[in-house]
């Protein structure tokens, strides 16, 4: 969890708190498959929403099949995007928020039920305190993949280049 997110779970109150604590319970017991989807778009492919009650949303990165981390917690407010959980990742991460309609694809690869986000793409170490776990090797170049097949972390590594993984 980074260090914003523990802030915002800090401030988690009441029926949210509970819709909190049930969702970090099967995120334990289920890994990707507690998520709702993926997110699209430049520089967000690789994370994934939890609804968790009303407007309020998890953002998580998976670095492997078994390790999450959260990133942030908030709402999804339209009408105060100084305050919406989107825009405050999109600051973030200092990428533009993406227009138009968006798909929601799901959080876990189809064939292998693996997470689709293996990588930190670099910011979040530095944006968001996200340390990668030993054998984790986060990219700083935007990965490029043929397939929509994603690499587990204890096999391989995003290759920076077109081909997918390489061997470690």
């Amino acid at each position: 969890m980074t260090r914003l997110a523990q802030r915002q779970r800090d401030r988690l109150r009441g029926a949210v708190l509970r819709s909190y604590t049930n969702w970090l319970s099967q995120l334990k017991r289920e890994g990707c498959r507690a998520m709702d989807y993926r997110m699209t778009g430049g520089g967000v492919e690789h994370l994934c929403v939890k609804h968790l009650r009303d407007n309020w949303r998890a953002i998580v990165a998976f670095h492997s099949r078994h390790h999450a981390v959260l990133l942030l917690l908030g709402q999804h407010l339209d009408r105060s995007p100084e305050l919406d959980v989107y825009t405050q990742l999109y600051r973030l991460a200092d990428i533009d928020r993406p227009d138009g309609q968006r798909t929601k694809l799901p959080c876990c690869d189809g064939d292998t039920g693996h997470p689709c986000s293996p990588r930190t793409r670099g910011w979040a170490a530095a944006v968001l305190g996200v340390t990668a776990p030993h054998g984790v090797l986060p990219t700083h170049a935007k990965v490029g993949r043929t397939s929509k097949r994603c690499v587990d972390a204890a096999n391989g590594a995003p290759h920076a280049r077109e081909g997918g993984p390489f061997r470690t």
